[in-house]
């Protein structure tokens, strides 16, 4: 079940992202940053820093990607 929960939150995450992109482009986010906002803070934001260098190997996302789990 936690990986089914881990799956859901990764993708609501990024369809969230995807949607404040869409309603703000002027000021858009990566949506690998809306992936990384789940409960398992290390491994959500390495899976995201992984998949941000595979696009672009100077993309550094991990403290970007450490940043929406701050205030738990």
């Amino acid at each position: 079940m936690g990986v089914v929960a881990f799956g859901f939150s990764t993708a609501g995450g990024v369809l969230l992202a995807k949607l404040m992109n869409k309603l703000s482009p002027n000021n858009p986010i990566n949506p690998l940053i809306g992936s990384a906002g789940v409960s398992a803070v290390p491994m959500a934001a390495r899976v995201s820093q992984v998949v941000g260098a595979q696009y672009d190997k100077q993309n550094f996302l991990l403290m970007h990607a450490m940043g929406p789990n701050v205030p738990e």
